[in-house]
């Protein structure tokens, strides 16, 4: 039962546009219908299958609201999938911005924690968005100007522990990149930034929330914000990976972060400092 409830949320077109909704529900059928085999479901879940088909499927970019934003979904891309309700089921829970919020969105992707913050915060607000791979900045900054933003500061740079430039491991999503990983397909490099120096240079004092999600490369980040972390005590939403726990825990109790709440317990796991 679970299984075909998540597909009735998978169905459920996200896109404004009547053409793309037509589209969209045929191709989410043709996948689903390449999805059912028995074996294959036992082996992945129908999530799982469905995710890995349905970018390849896509005829074209498709437009999609998620959180009352638009985004442009990039065909081949992983962007329908992480714009859904199904992926990080708890961001509605845990991620609530306010207004006159100044946000930090690390490893912003192509805008899924940023945009809907950029709305949330409204024009008194801030949203800085970070993301160090150029194909989805691009992306990201296309996603800002659709909606029409003012509020985001968008930043092709990699948030780390010194300002420097560090080759960035890219796999094989656009989702699948690293400074700190063993992936070997591609590399490139970045300018890398200590997010205490980048908002002294950007005139930012004070910070309400900060987003995390650098795929292992969480304690070099938060080494290099400890100052932004003691004297604005924002609230973080941080993913970290398992072999990262014990540091990532080090690092917050002697920034005297209380009140930490593990979120989701997988291979990466989310947690929310809530103080």
């Amino acid at each position: 039962m679970k299984m075909w409830l998540e597909l009735v949320k998978l169905l459920k077109p996200p896109t404004p546009n009547f053409g793309d909704k037509l589209i969209y529900l045929l191709v989410c059928l043709i996948t689903a219908a390449l999805a059912i085999p028995p074996s294959i479901l036992k082996r992945k879940g129908i999530k799982e299958c469905i995710f890995s088909i349905f970018p390849k499927l896509m005829p074209k970019d498709l437009l999609i609201e998620f959180q009352g934003v638009k985004f442009m979904a990039r065909r081949g891309k992983t962007d329908i999938l992480i714009l859904n309700e199904l992926s990080e089921p708890w961001m509605k829970r845990y991620f609530k911005p306010n207004k006159g919020d100044v946000v930090i969105d690390i490893g912003a992707h192509v805008g899924k924690y940023s945009l809907p913050a950029a709305k949330l915060v409204g024009e008194n607000g801030k949203v800085i968005a970070i993301e160090a791979h150029p194909e989805n900045f691009k992306a990201l900054q296309t996603n800002i100007l659709l909606n029409g933003f003012k509020n985001i500061i968008a930043l092709n740079i990699a948030a780390f522990n010194q300002d420097n430039k560090k080759l960035l491991l890219s796999g094989s999503s656009d989702t699948d990149f690293s400074l700190k990983s063993n992936l070997k397909k591609n590399s490139f490099e970045v300018e890398t930034r200590t997010i205490d120096s980048l908002l002294r240079e950007i005139g930012v004092e004070k910070v309400d929330w900060v987003k995390i999600d650098v795929e292992g490369a969480e304690v070099e980040v938060l080494e290099g914000m400890k100052n932004v972390i003691y004297n604005s005590r924002p609230r973080i939403l941080i993913e970290v990976w398992r072999e990262n726990e014990r540091r990532v825990k080090e690092l917050l109790k002697c920034l005297k972060r209380k009140n930490v709440i593990h979120i989701y317990p997988k291979y990466k796991v989310w947690y929310l400092c809530k103080e």
